[in-house]
């Protein structure tokens, strides 16, 4: 029983002192893990399908021509820039379990449209539309998670949900390919059409089980798998909040803009986000491509190993920051060293394995690859024209860097505990202005042009390791000098309801 109880307190934490708090925490995790796992999954799935129809017959059914793809992605992320602080309001004045599965059935059902669309410029319209409402799920996931879980559960939890979309990378390439493969032709309709509709017929369901199952926020919950005991429990286990949800107005902008918070978890997680670069913007299969050396095969299945490393390094960073909540940037000071040490490698490689090395600590799999025609043998990168090599959106990373998802988000939900719709922005925000970085940065440093060395992109990689390393210190300071002024101890972040002071 002893060995049972410490493998369990090692893999999942500590367990909640009292049965009834056992009983609930099972419940949240149950239906609050398991929906917005699978509605970040089909968000993925939904984002990344237009590429796959391009390269199954969408070119040239509509007429593709020119940098109309480029457009289209383009006019996809400003509607999702656009979308990040929106959302996350309107989550504080409409219960999110309508206003989430809202989002997912909206998204669905553009994603359904796009399957009967005669022409580029209807997707832009709809692609700007989906692009807003699927900008709720990354940041209002965050912000529902720091609503219902402590500082000692939301890493793990976190982590999970994040890893979520690692699963979704690994996997929507094959599942698309096989709707492509069986379906084309069924009922008059070409294969990529399928795509779209098989897409929306995945996303209803999951849409419906949260209008039926997400229990809102633990102060507006209506969960009829709750009982009374077991809403109060949820609201009296958790630091106490000084602003409660849906207290906007000029205030909100001043409680934001004047606190260290928003700049400093801003600034965060741009650098963090921009040491992803290599695993963005695939630059493993990009080099692999580039050497002609590799078979179609292998190019795919070489950066599979990225997938499986970003995952573990997710779980693990995720359950250390649970353990030692107080010292997260712990793992901001581990993800600036493996940039600045993938970026040196990538730089002045050695070998060819020290290249592997770099670039599957720091790398990419993009399965979507294994649906696109190809020879047996890889076309070198260089001979490719750019007309000819489709710019795809910002791909979901896989790397040891994706871990900072998991933990960073999560840092930023335990320092503003205390405002429930500064939280939600300062969350928001930082996606948003990463995001915004990542469109021009990308294009500067690490542009396909660059293969197979990426001379700038790996400075570049190096100067962000070390500008990530400056800000989590930074952010580390502020947090100390927080602590201070609200005389917290590092009990304080393991205590429970009153007995954990507010962040402030």
């Amino acid at each position: 029983m002893g060995f049972l109880h410490s493998l369990r307190v090692a893999i999942w934490g500590e367990p909640p002192p009292t049965k009834e708090e056992r009983r609930l925490l099972f419940k949240i995790d149950w239906f609050i893990l398991s929906y917005v796992c699978l509605m970040y999954w089909v968000n993925y799935l939904d984002r990344a399908n237009l590429n796959n129809a391009y390269v199954s017959g969408a070119e040239e059914d509509l007429g593709f021509k020119g940098t109309q793809l480029n457009q289209i992605n383009t006019i996809f992320y400003g509607g999702y820039l656009l979308g990040q602080i929106p959302n996350n309001l309107i989550l504080q004045k409409i219960p999110p379990r309508i206003w989430l599965p809202i989002t997912c059935l909206a998204w669905g059902l553009l994603t359904l449209g796009t399957g009967f669309v005669q022409h580029p410029w209807q997707i832009m319209v709809i692609r700007f539309f989906q692009g807003f409402f699927e900008a709720s799920c990354f940041v209002g996931v965050h912000w529902i998670l720091g609503s219902w879980y402590k500082p000692s559960e939301i890493g793990k939890r976190t982590a999970i949900f994040t890893s979520s979309g690692l699963a979704g990378t690994m996997f929507s390439g094959f599942l698309q390919g096989a709707i492509y493969t069986n379906l084309d032709g069924s009922s008059g309709l070409a294969g990529w059409r399928w795509l779209f509709i098989i897409d929306f017929l995945i996303t209803l369901p999951i849409a419906l089980y949260g209008f039926l199952f997400f229990p809102d926020t633990p102060t507006s919950t209506r969960a009829r798998y709750l009982n009374p005991l077991e809403r109060n429990l949820a609201v009296e286990r958790l630091p106490e909040v000084d602003t409660k949800r849906g207290v906007l107005g000029l205030s909100l902008f001043r409680r934001v803009v004047l606190s260290w918070h928003w700049w400093a978890f801003v600034l965060l997680w741009i650098a963090n986000s921009n040491t992803e670069m290599y695993s963005s913007n695939a630059i493993f299969q990009l080099y692999l491509t580039s050497t002609g050396k590799y078979p179609v095969a292998q190019v795919n299945y070489i950066p599979t190993s990225v997938s499986g490393m970003g995952i573990v390094a997710t779980l693990i960073l995720g359950w250390y920051s649970d353990w030692n909540p107080r010292h997260r940037w712990h793992v901001g000071i581990f993800l600036s060293f493996t940039a600045i040490i993938s970026g040196s490698l990538m730089l002045s490689p050695p070998s060819e394995a020290a290249r592997f090395a770099a670039l599957i600590l720091n790398g990419y799999v993009d399965l979507r690859a294994s649906i696109k025609p190809q020879s047996a043998h890889c076309t070198p990168l260089h001979s490719v024209k750019k007309s000819e090599t489709p710019a795809d959106p910002p791909p979901q990373p896989s790397s040891c860097q994706f871990a900072g998802q998991t933990v960073m988000f999560a840092w930023a939900n335990d320092m503003t505990r205390h405002d429930d719709a500064k939280r939600s922005v300062v969350i928001a925000s930082m996606n948003m202005f990463s995001v915004a970085v990542y469109l021009w940065w990308s294009l500067i440093f690490y542009n396909a042009t660059q293969a197979p060395d990426w001379y700038k992109g790996n400075c570049a990689m190096i100067a962000m390791g070390c500008f990530l390393l400056v800000t989590t210190l930074a952010t580390y300071f502020l947090q100390r000098r927080q602590e201070k002024k609200d005389g917290m101890t590092v009990t304080s972040y393991r205590g429970e309801g009153k007995e954990l002071e507010d962040l402030r």
